[in-house]
């Protein structure tokens, strides 16, 4: 009996050993991606429209009332082809006037209206833009792929925001800005000694000999129908001399993960 039991394990064995060995299984190998993509976060579900509180409130519905919220500073517009007066108290309000409507200063005291100072038009082209801004991010969708990451405002990333993004007072210098922006020209590469001087929770402040500005992210989202998260990037800027200012909304994308960011619009 010991004997027969002692055959049985020994063909057993004998078996075993003669097996092909099978390697472990391999894991599951990524779904095949194009050099492009390689970066590139594709979450399960679209990405959603995203925006600041300096735009409105974190409820959707904040969002789609936003344009109905009182302004912190009401507008006496007037027409200038048929001189009617107009109240603009809200976003809403101010959007729906004709282009050839303009503020002016209404003295207390009942006098004749006059023209804003000059700070004052900084602060008007200031309410302006927030309010075109919010309506870009009101219409714009949800974003299948992303390609700018995290994108934080540092000195890193003014080697990657495009030129035409830095205030200038001269039309010239804006055409030849945007034209350098279109060959992939950078902020940083078109003026070597801009820096972030100061960061906070809203934004940073970046500085040169030249400029000051204030940027500061309003909004992520798809803003064009093409699928691809952009990022809206509210930029204030002025001269450290003169009393020059100008604020604009730019709509920055990168179409692939080793892409340059671009400039898709500029929101004025």
């Amino acid at each position: 009996m010991n004997a027969a039991r002692a055959i049985i394990c020994l063909a057993l064995i004998y078996c075993a050993c003669s097996k092909p060995r099978v390697a472990p299984a391999a894991a599951a190998a990524p779904p095949m991606r194009s050099p492009q993509n390689e970066w590139a976060v594709v979450p399960s579900a679209a990405r959603p429209v995203t925006w600041s509180t300096a735009v409105a409130g974190p409820k959707r519905s904040d969002l789609d009332q936003a344009l109905a919220k009182p302004l912190e500073y009401p507008w006496h517009m007037f027409d200038r082809k048929t001189n009617e007066r107009h109240e603009a108290r809200t976003c809403g309000d101010l959007l729906a006037l004709h282009e050839s409507c303009y503020p002016m200063d209404v003295p207390g005291d009942g006098g004749a209206p006059t023209e804003l100072f000059e700070n004052d038009w900084s602060i008007y082209a200031d309410y302006v833009v927030a309010c075109r801004i919010t309506v870009a991010i009101q219409n714009a969708k949800p974003a299948r792929v992303d390609y700018l990451g995290a994108f934080p405002l540092d000195n890193a990333r003014l080697r990657e925001i495009p030129a035409g993004v830095i205030p200038t007072p001269s039309d010239e210098e804006e055409k030849q800005l945007k034209a350098a922006s279109a060959k992939g020209v950078s902020w940083k590469v078109w003026d070597r000694h801009i820096h972030v001087t100061k960061t906070t929770g809203r934004g940073v402040t970046v500085e040169s000999p030249d400029t000051y500005s204030f940027l500061s992210v309003y909004g992520r989202a798809d803003f064009n129908g093409d699928g691809i998260e952009d990022l809206l990037l509210w930029r204030d800027g002025r001269g450290q001399e003169g009393t020059w200012n100008s604020t604009a909304g730019f709509v920055l994308t990168r179409l692939s993960a080793r892409g340059r960011v671009e400039i898709l619009k500029v929101i004025e």
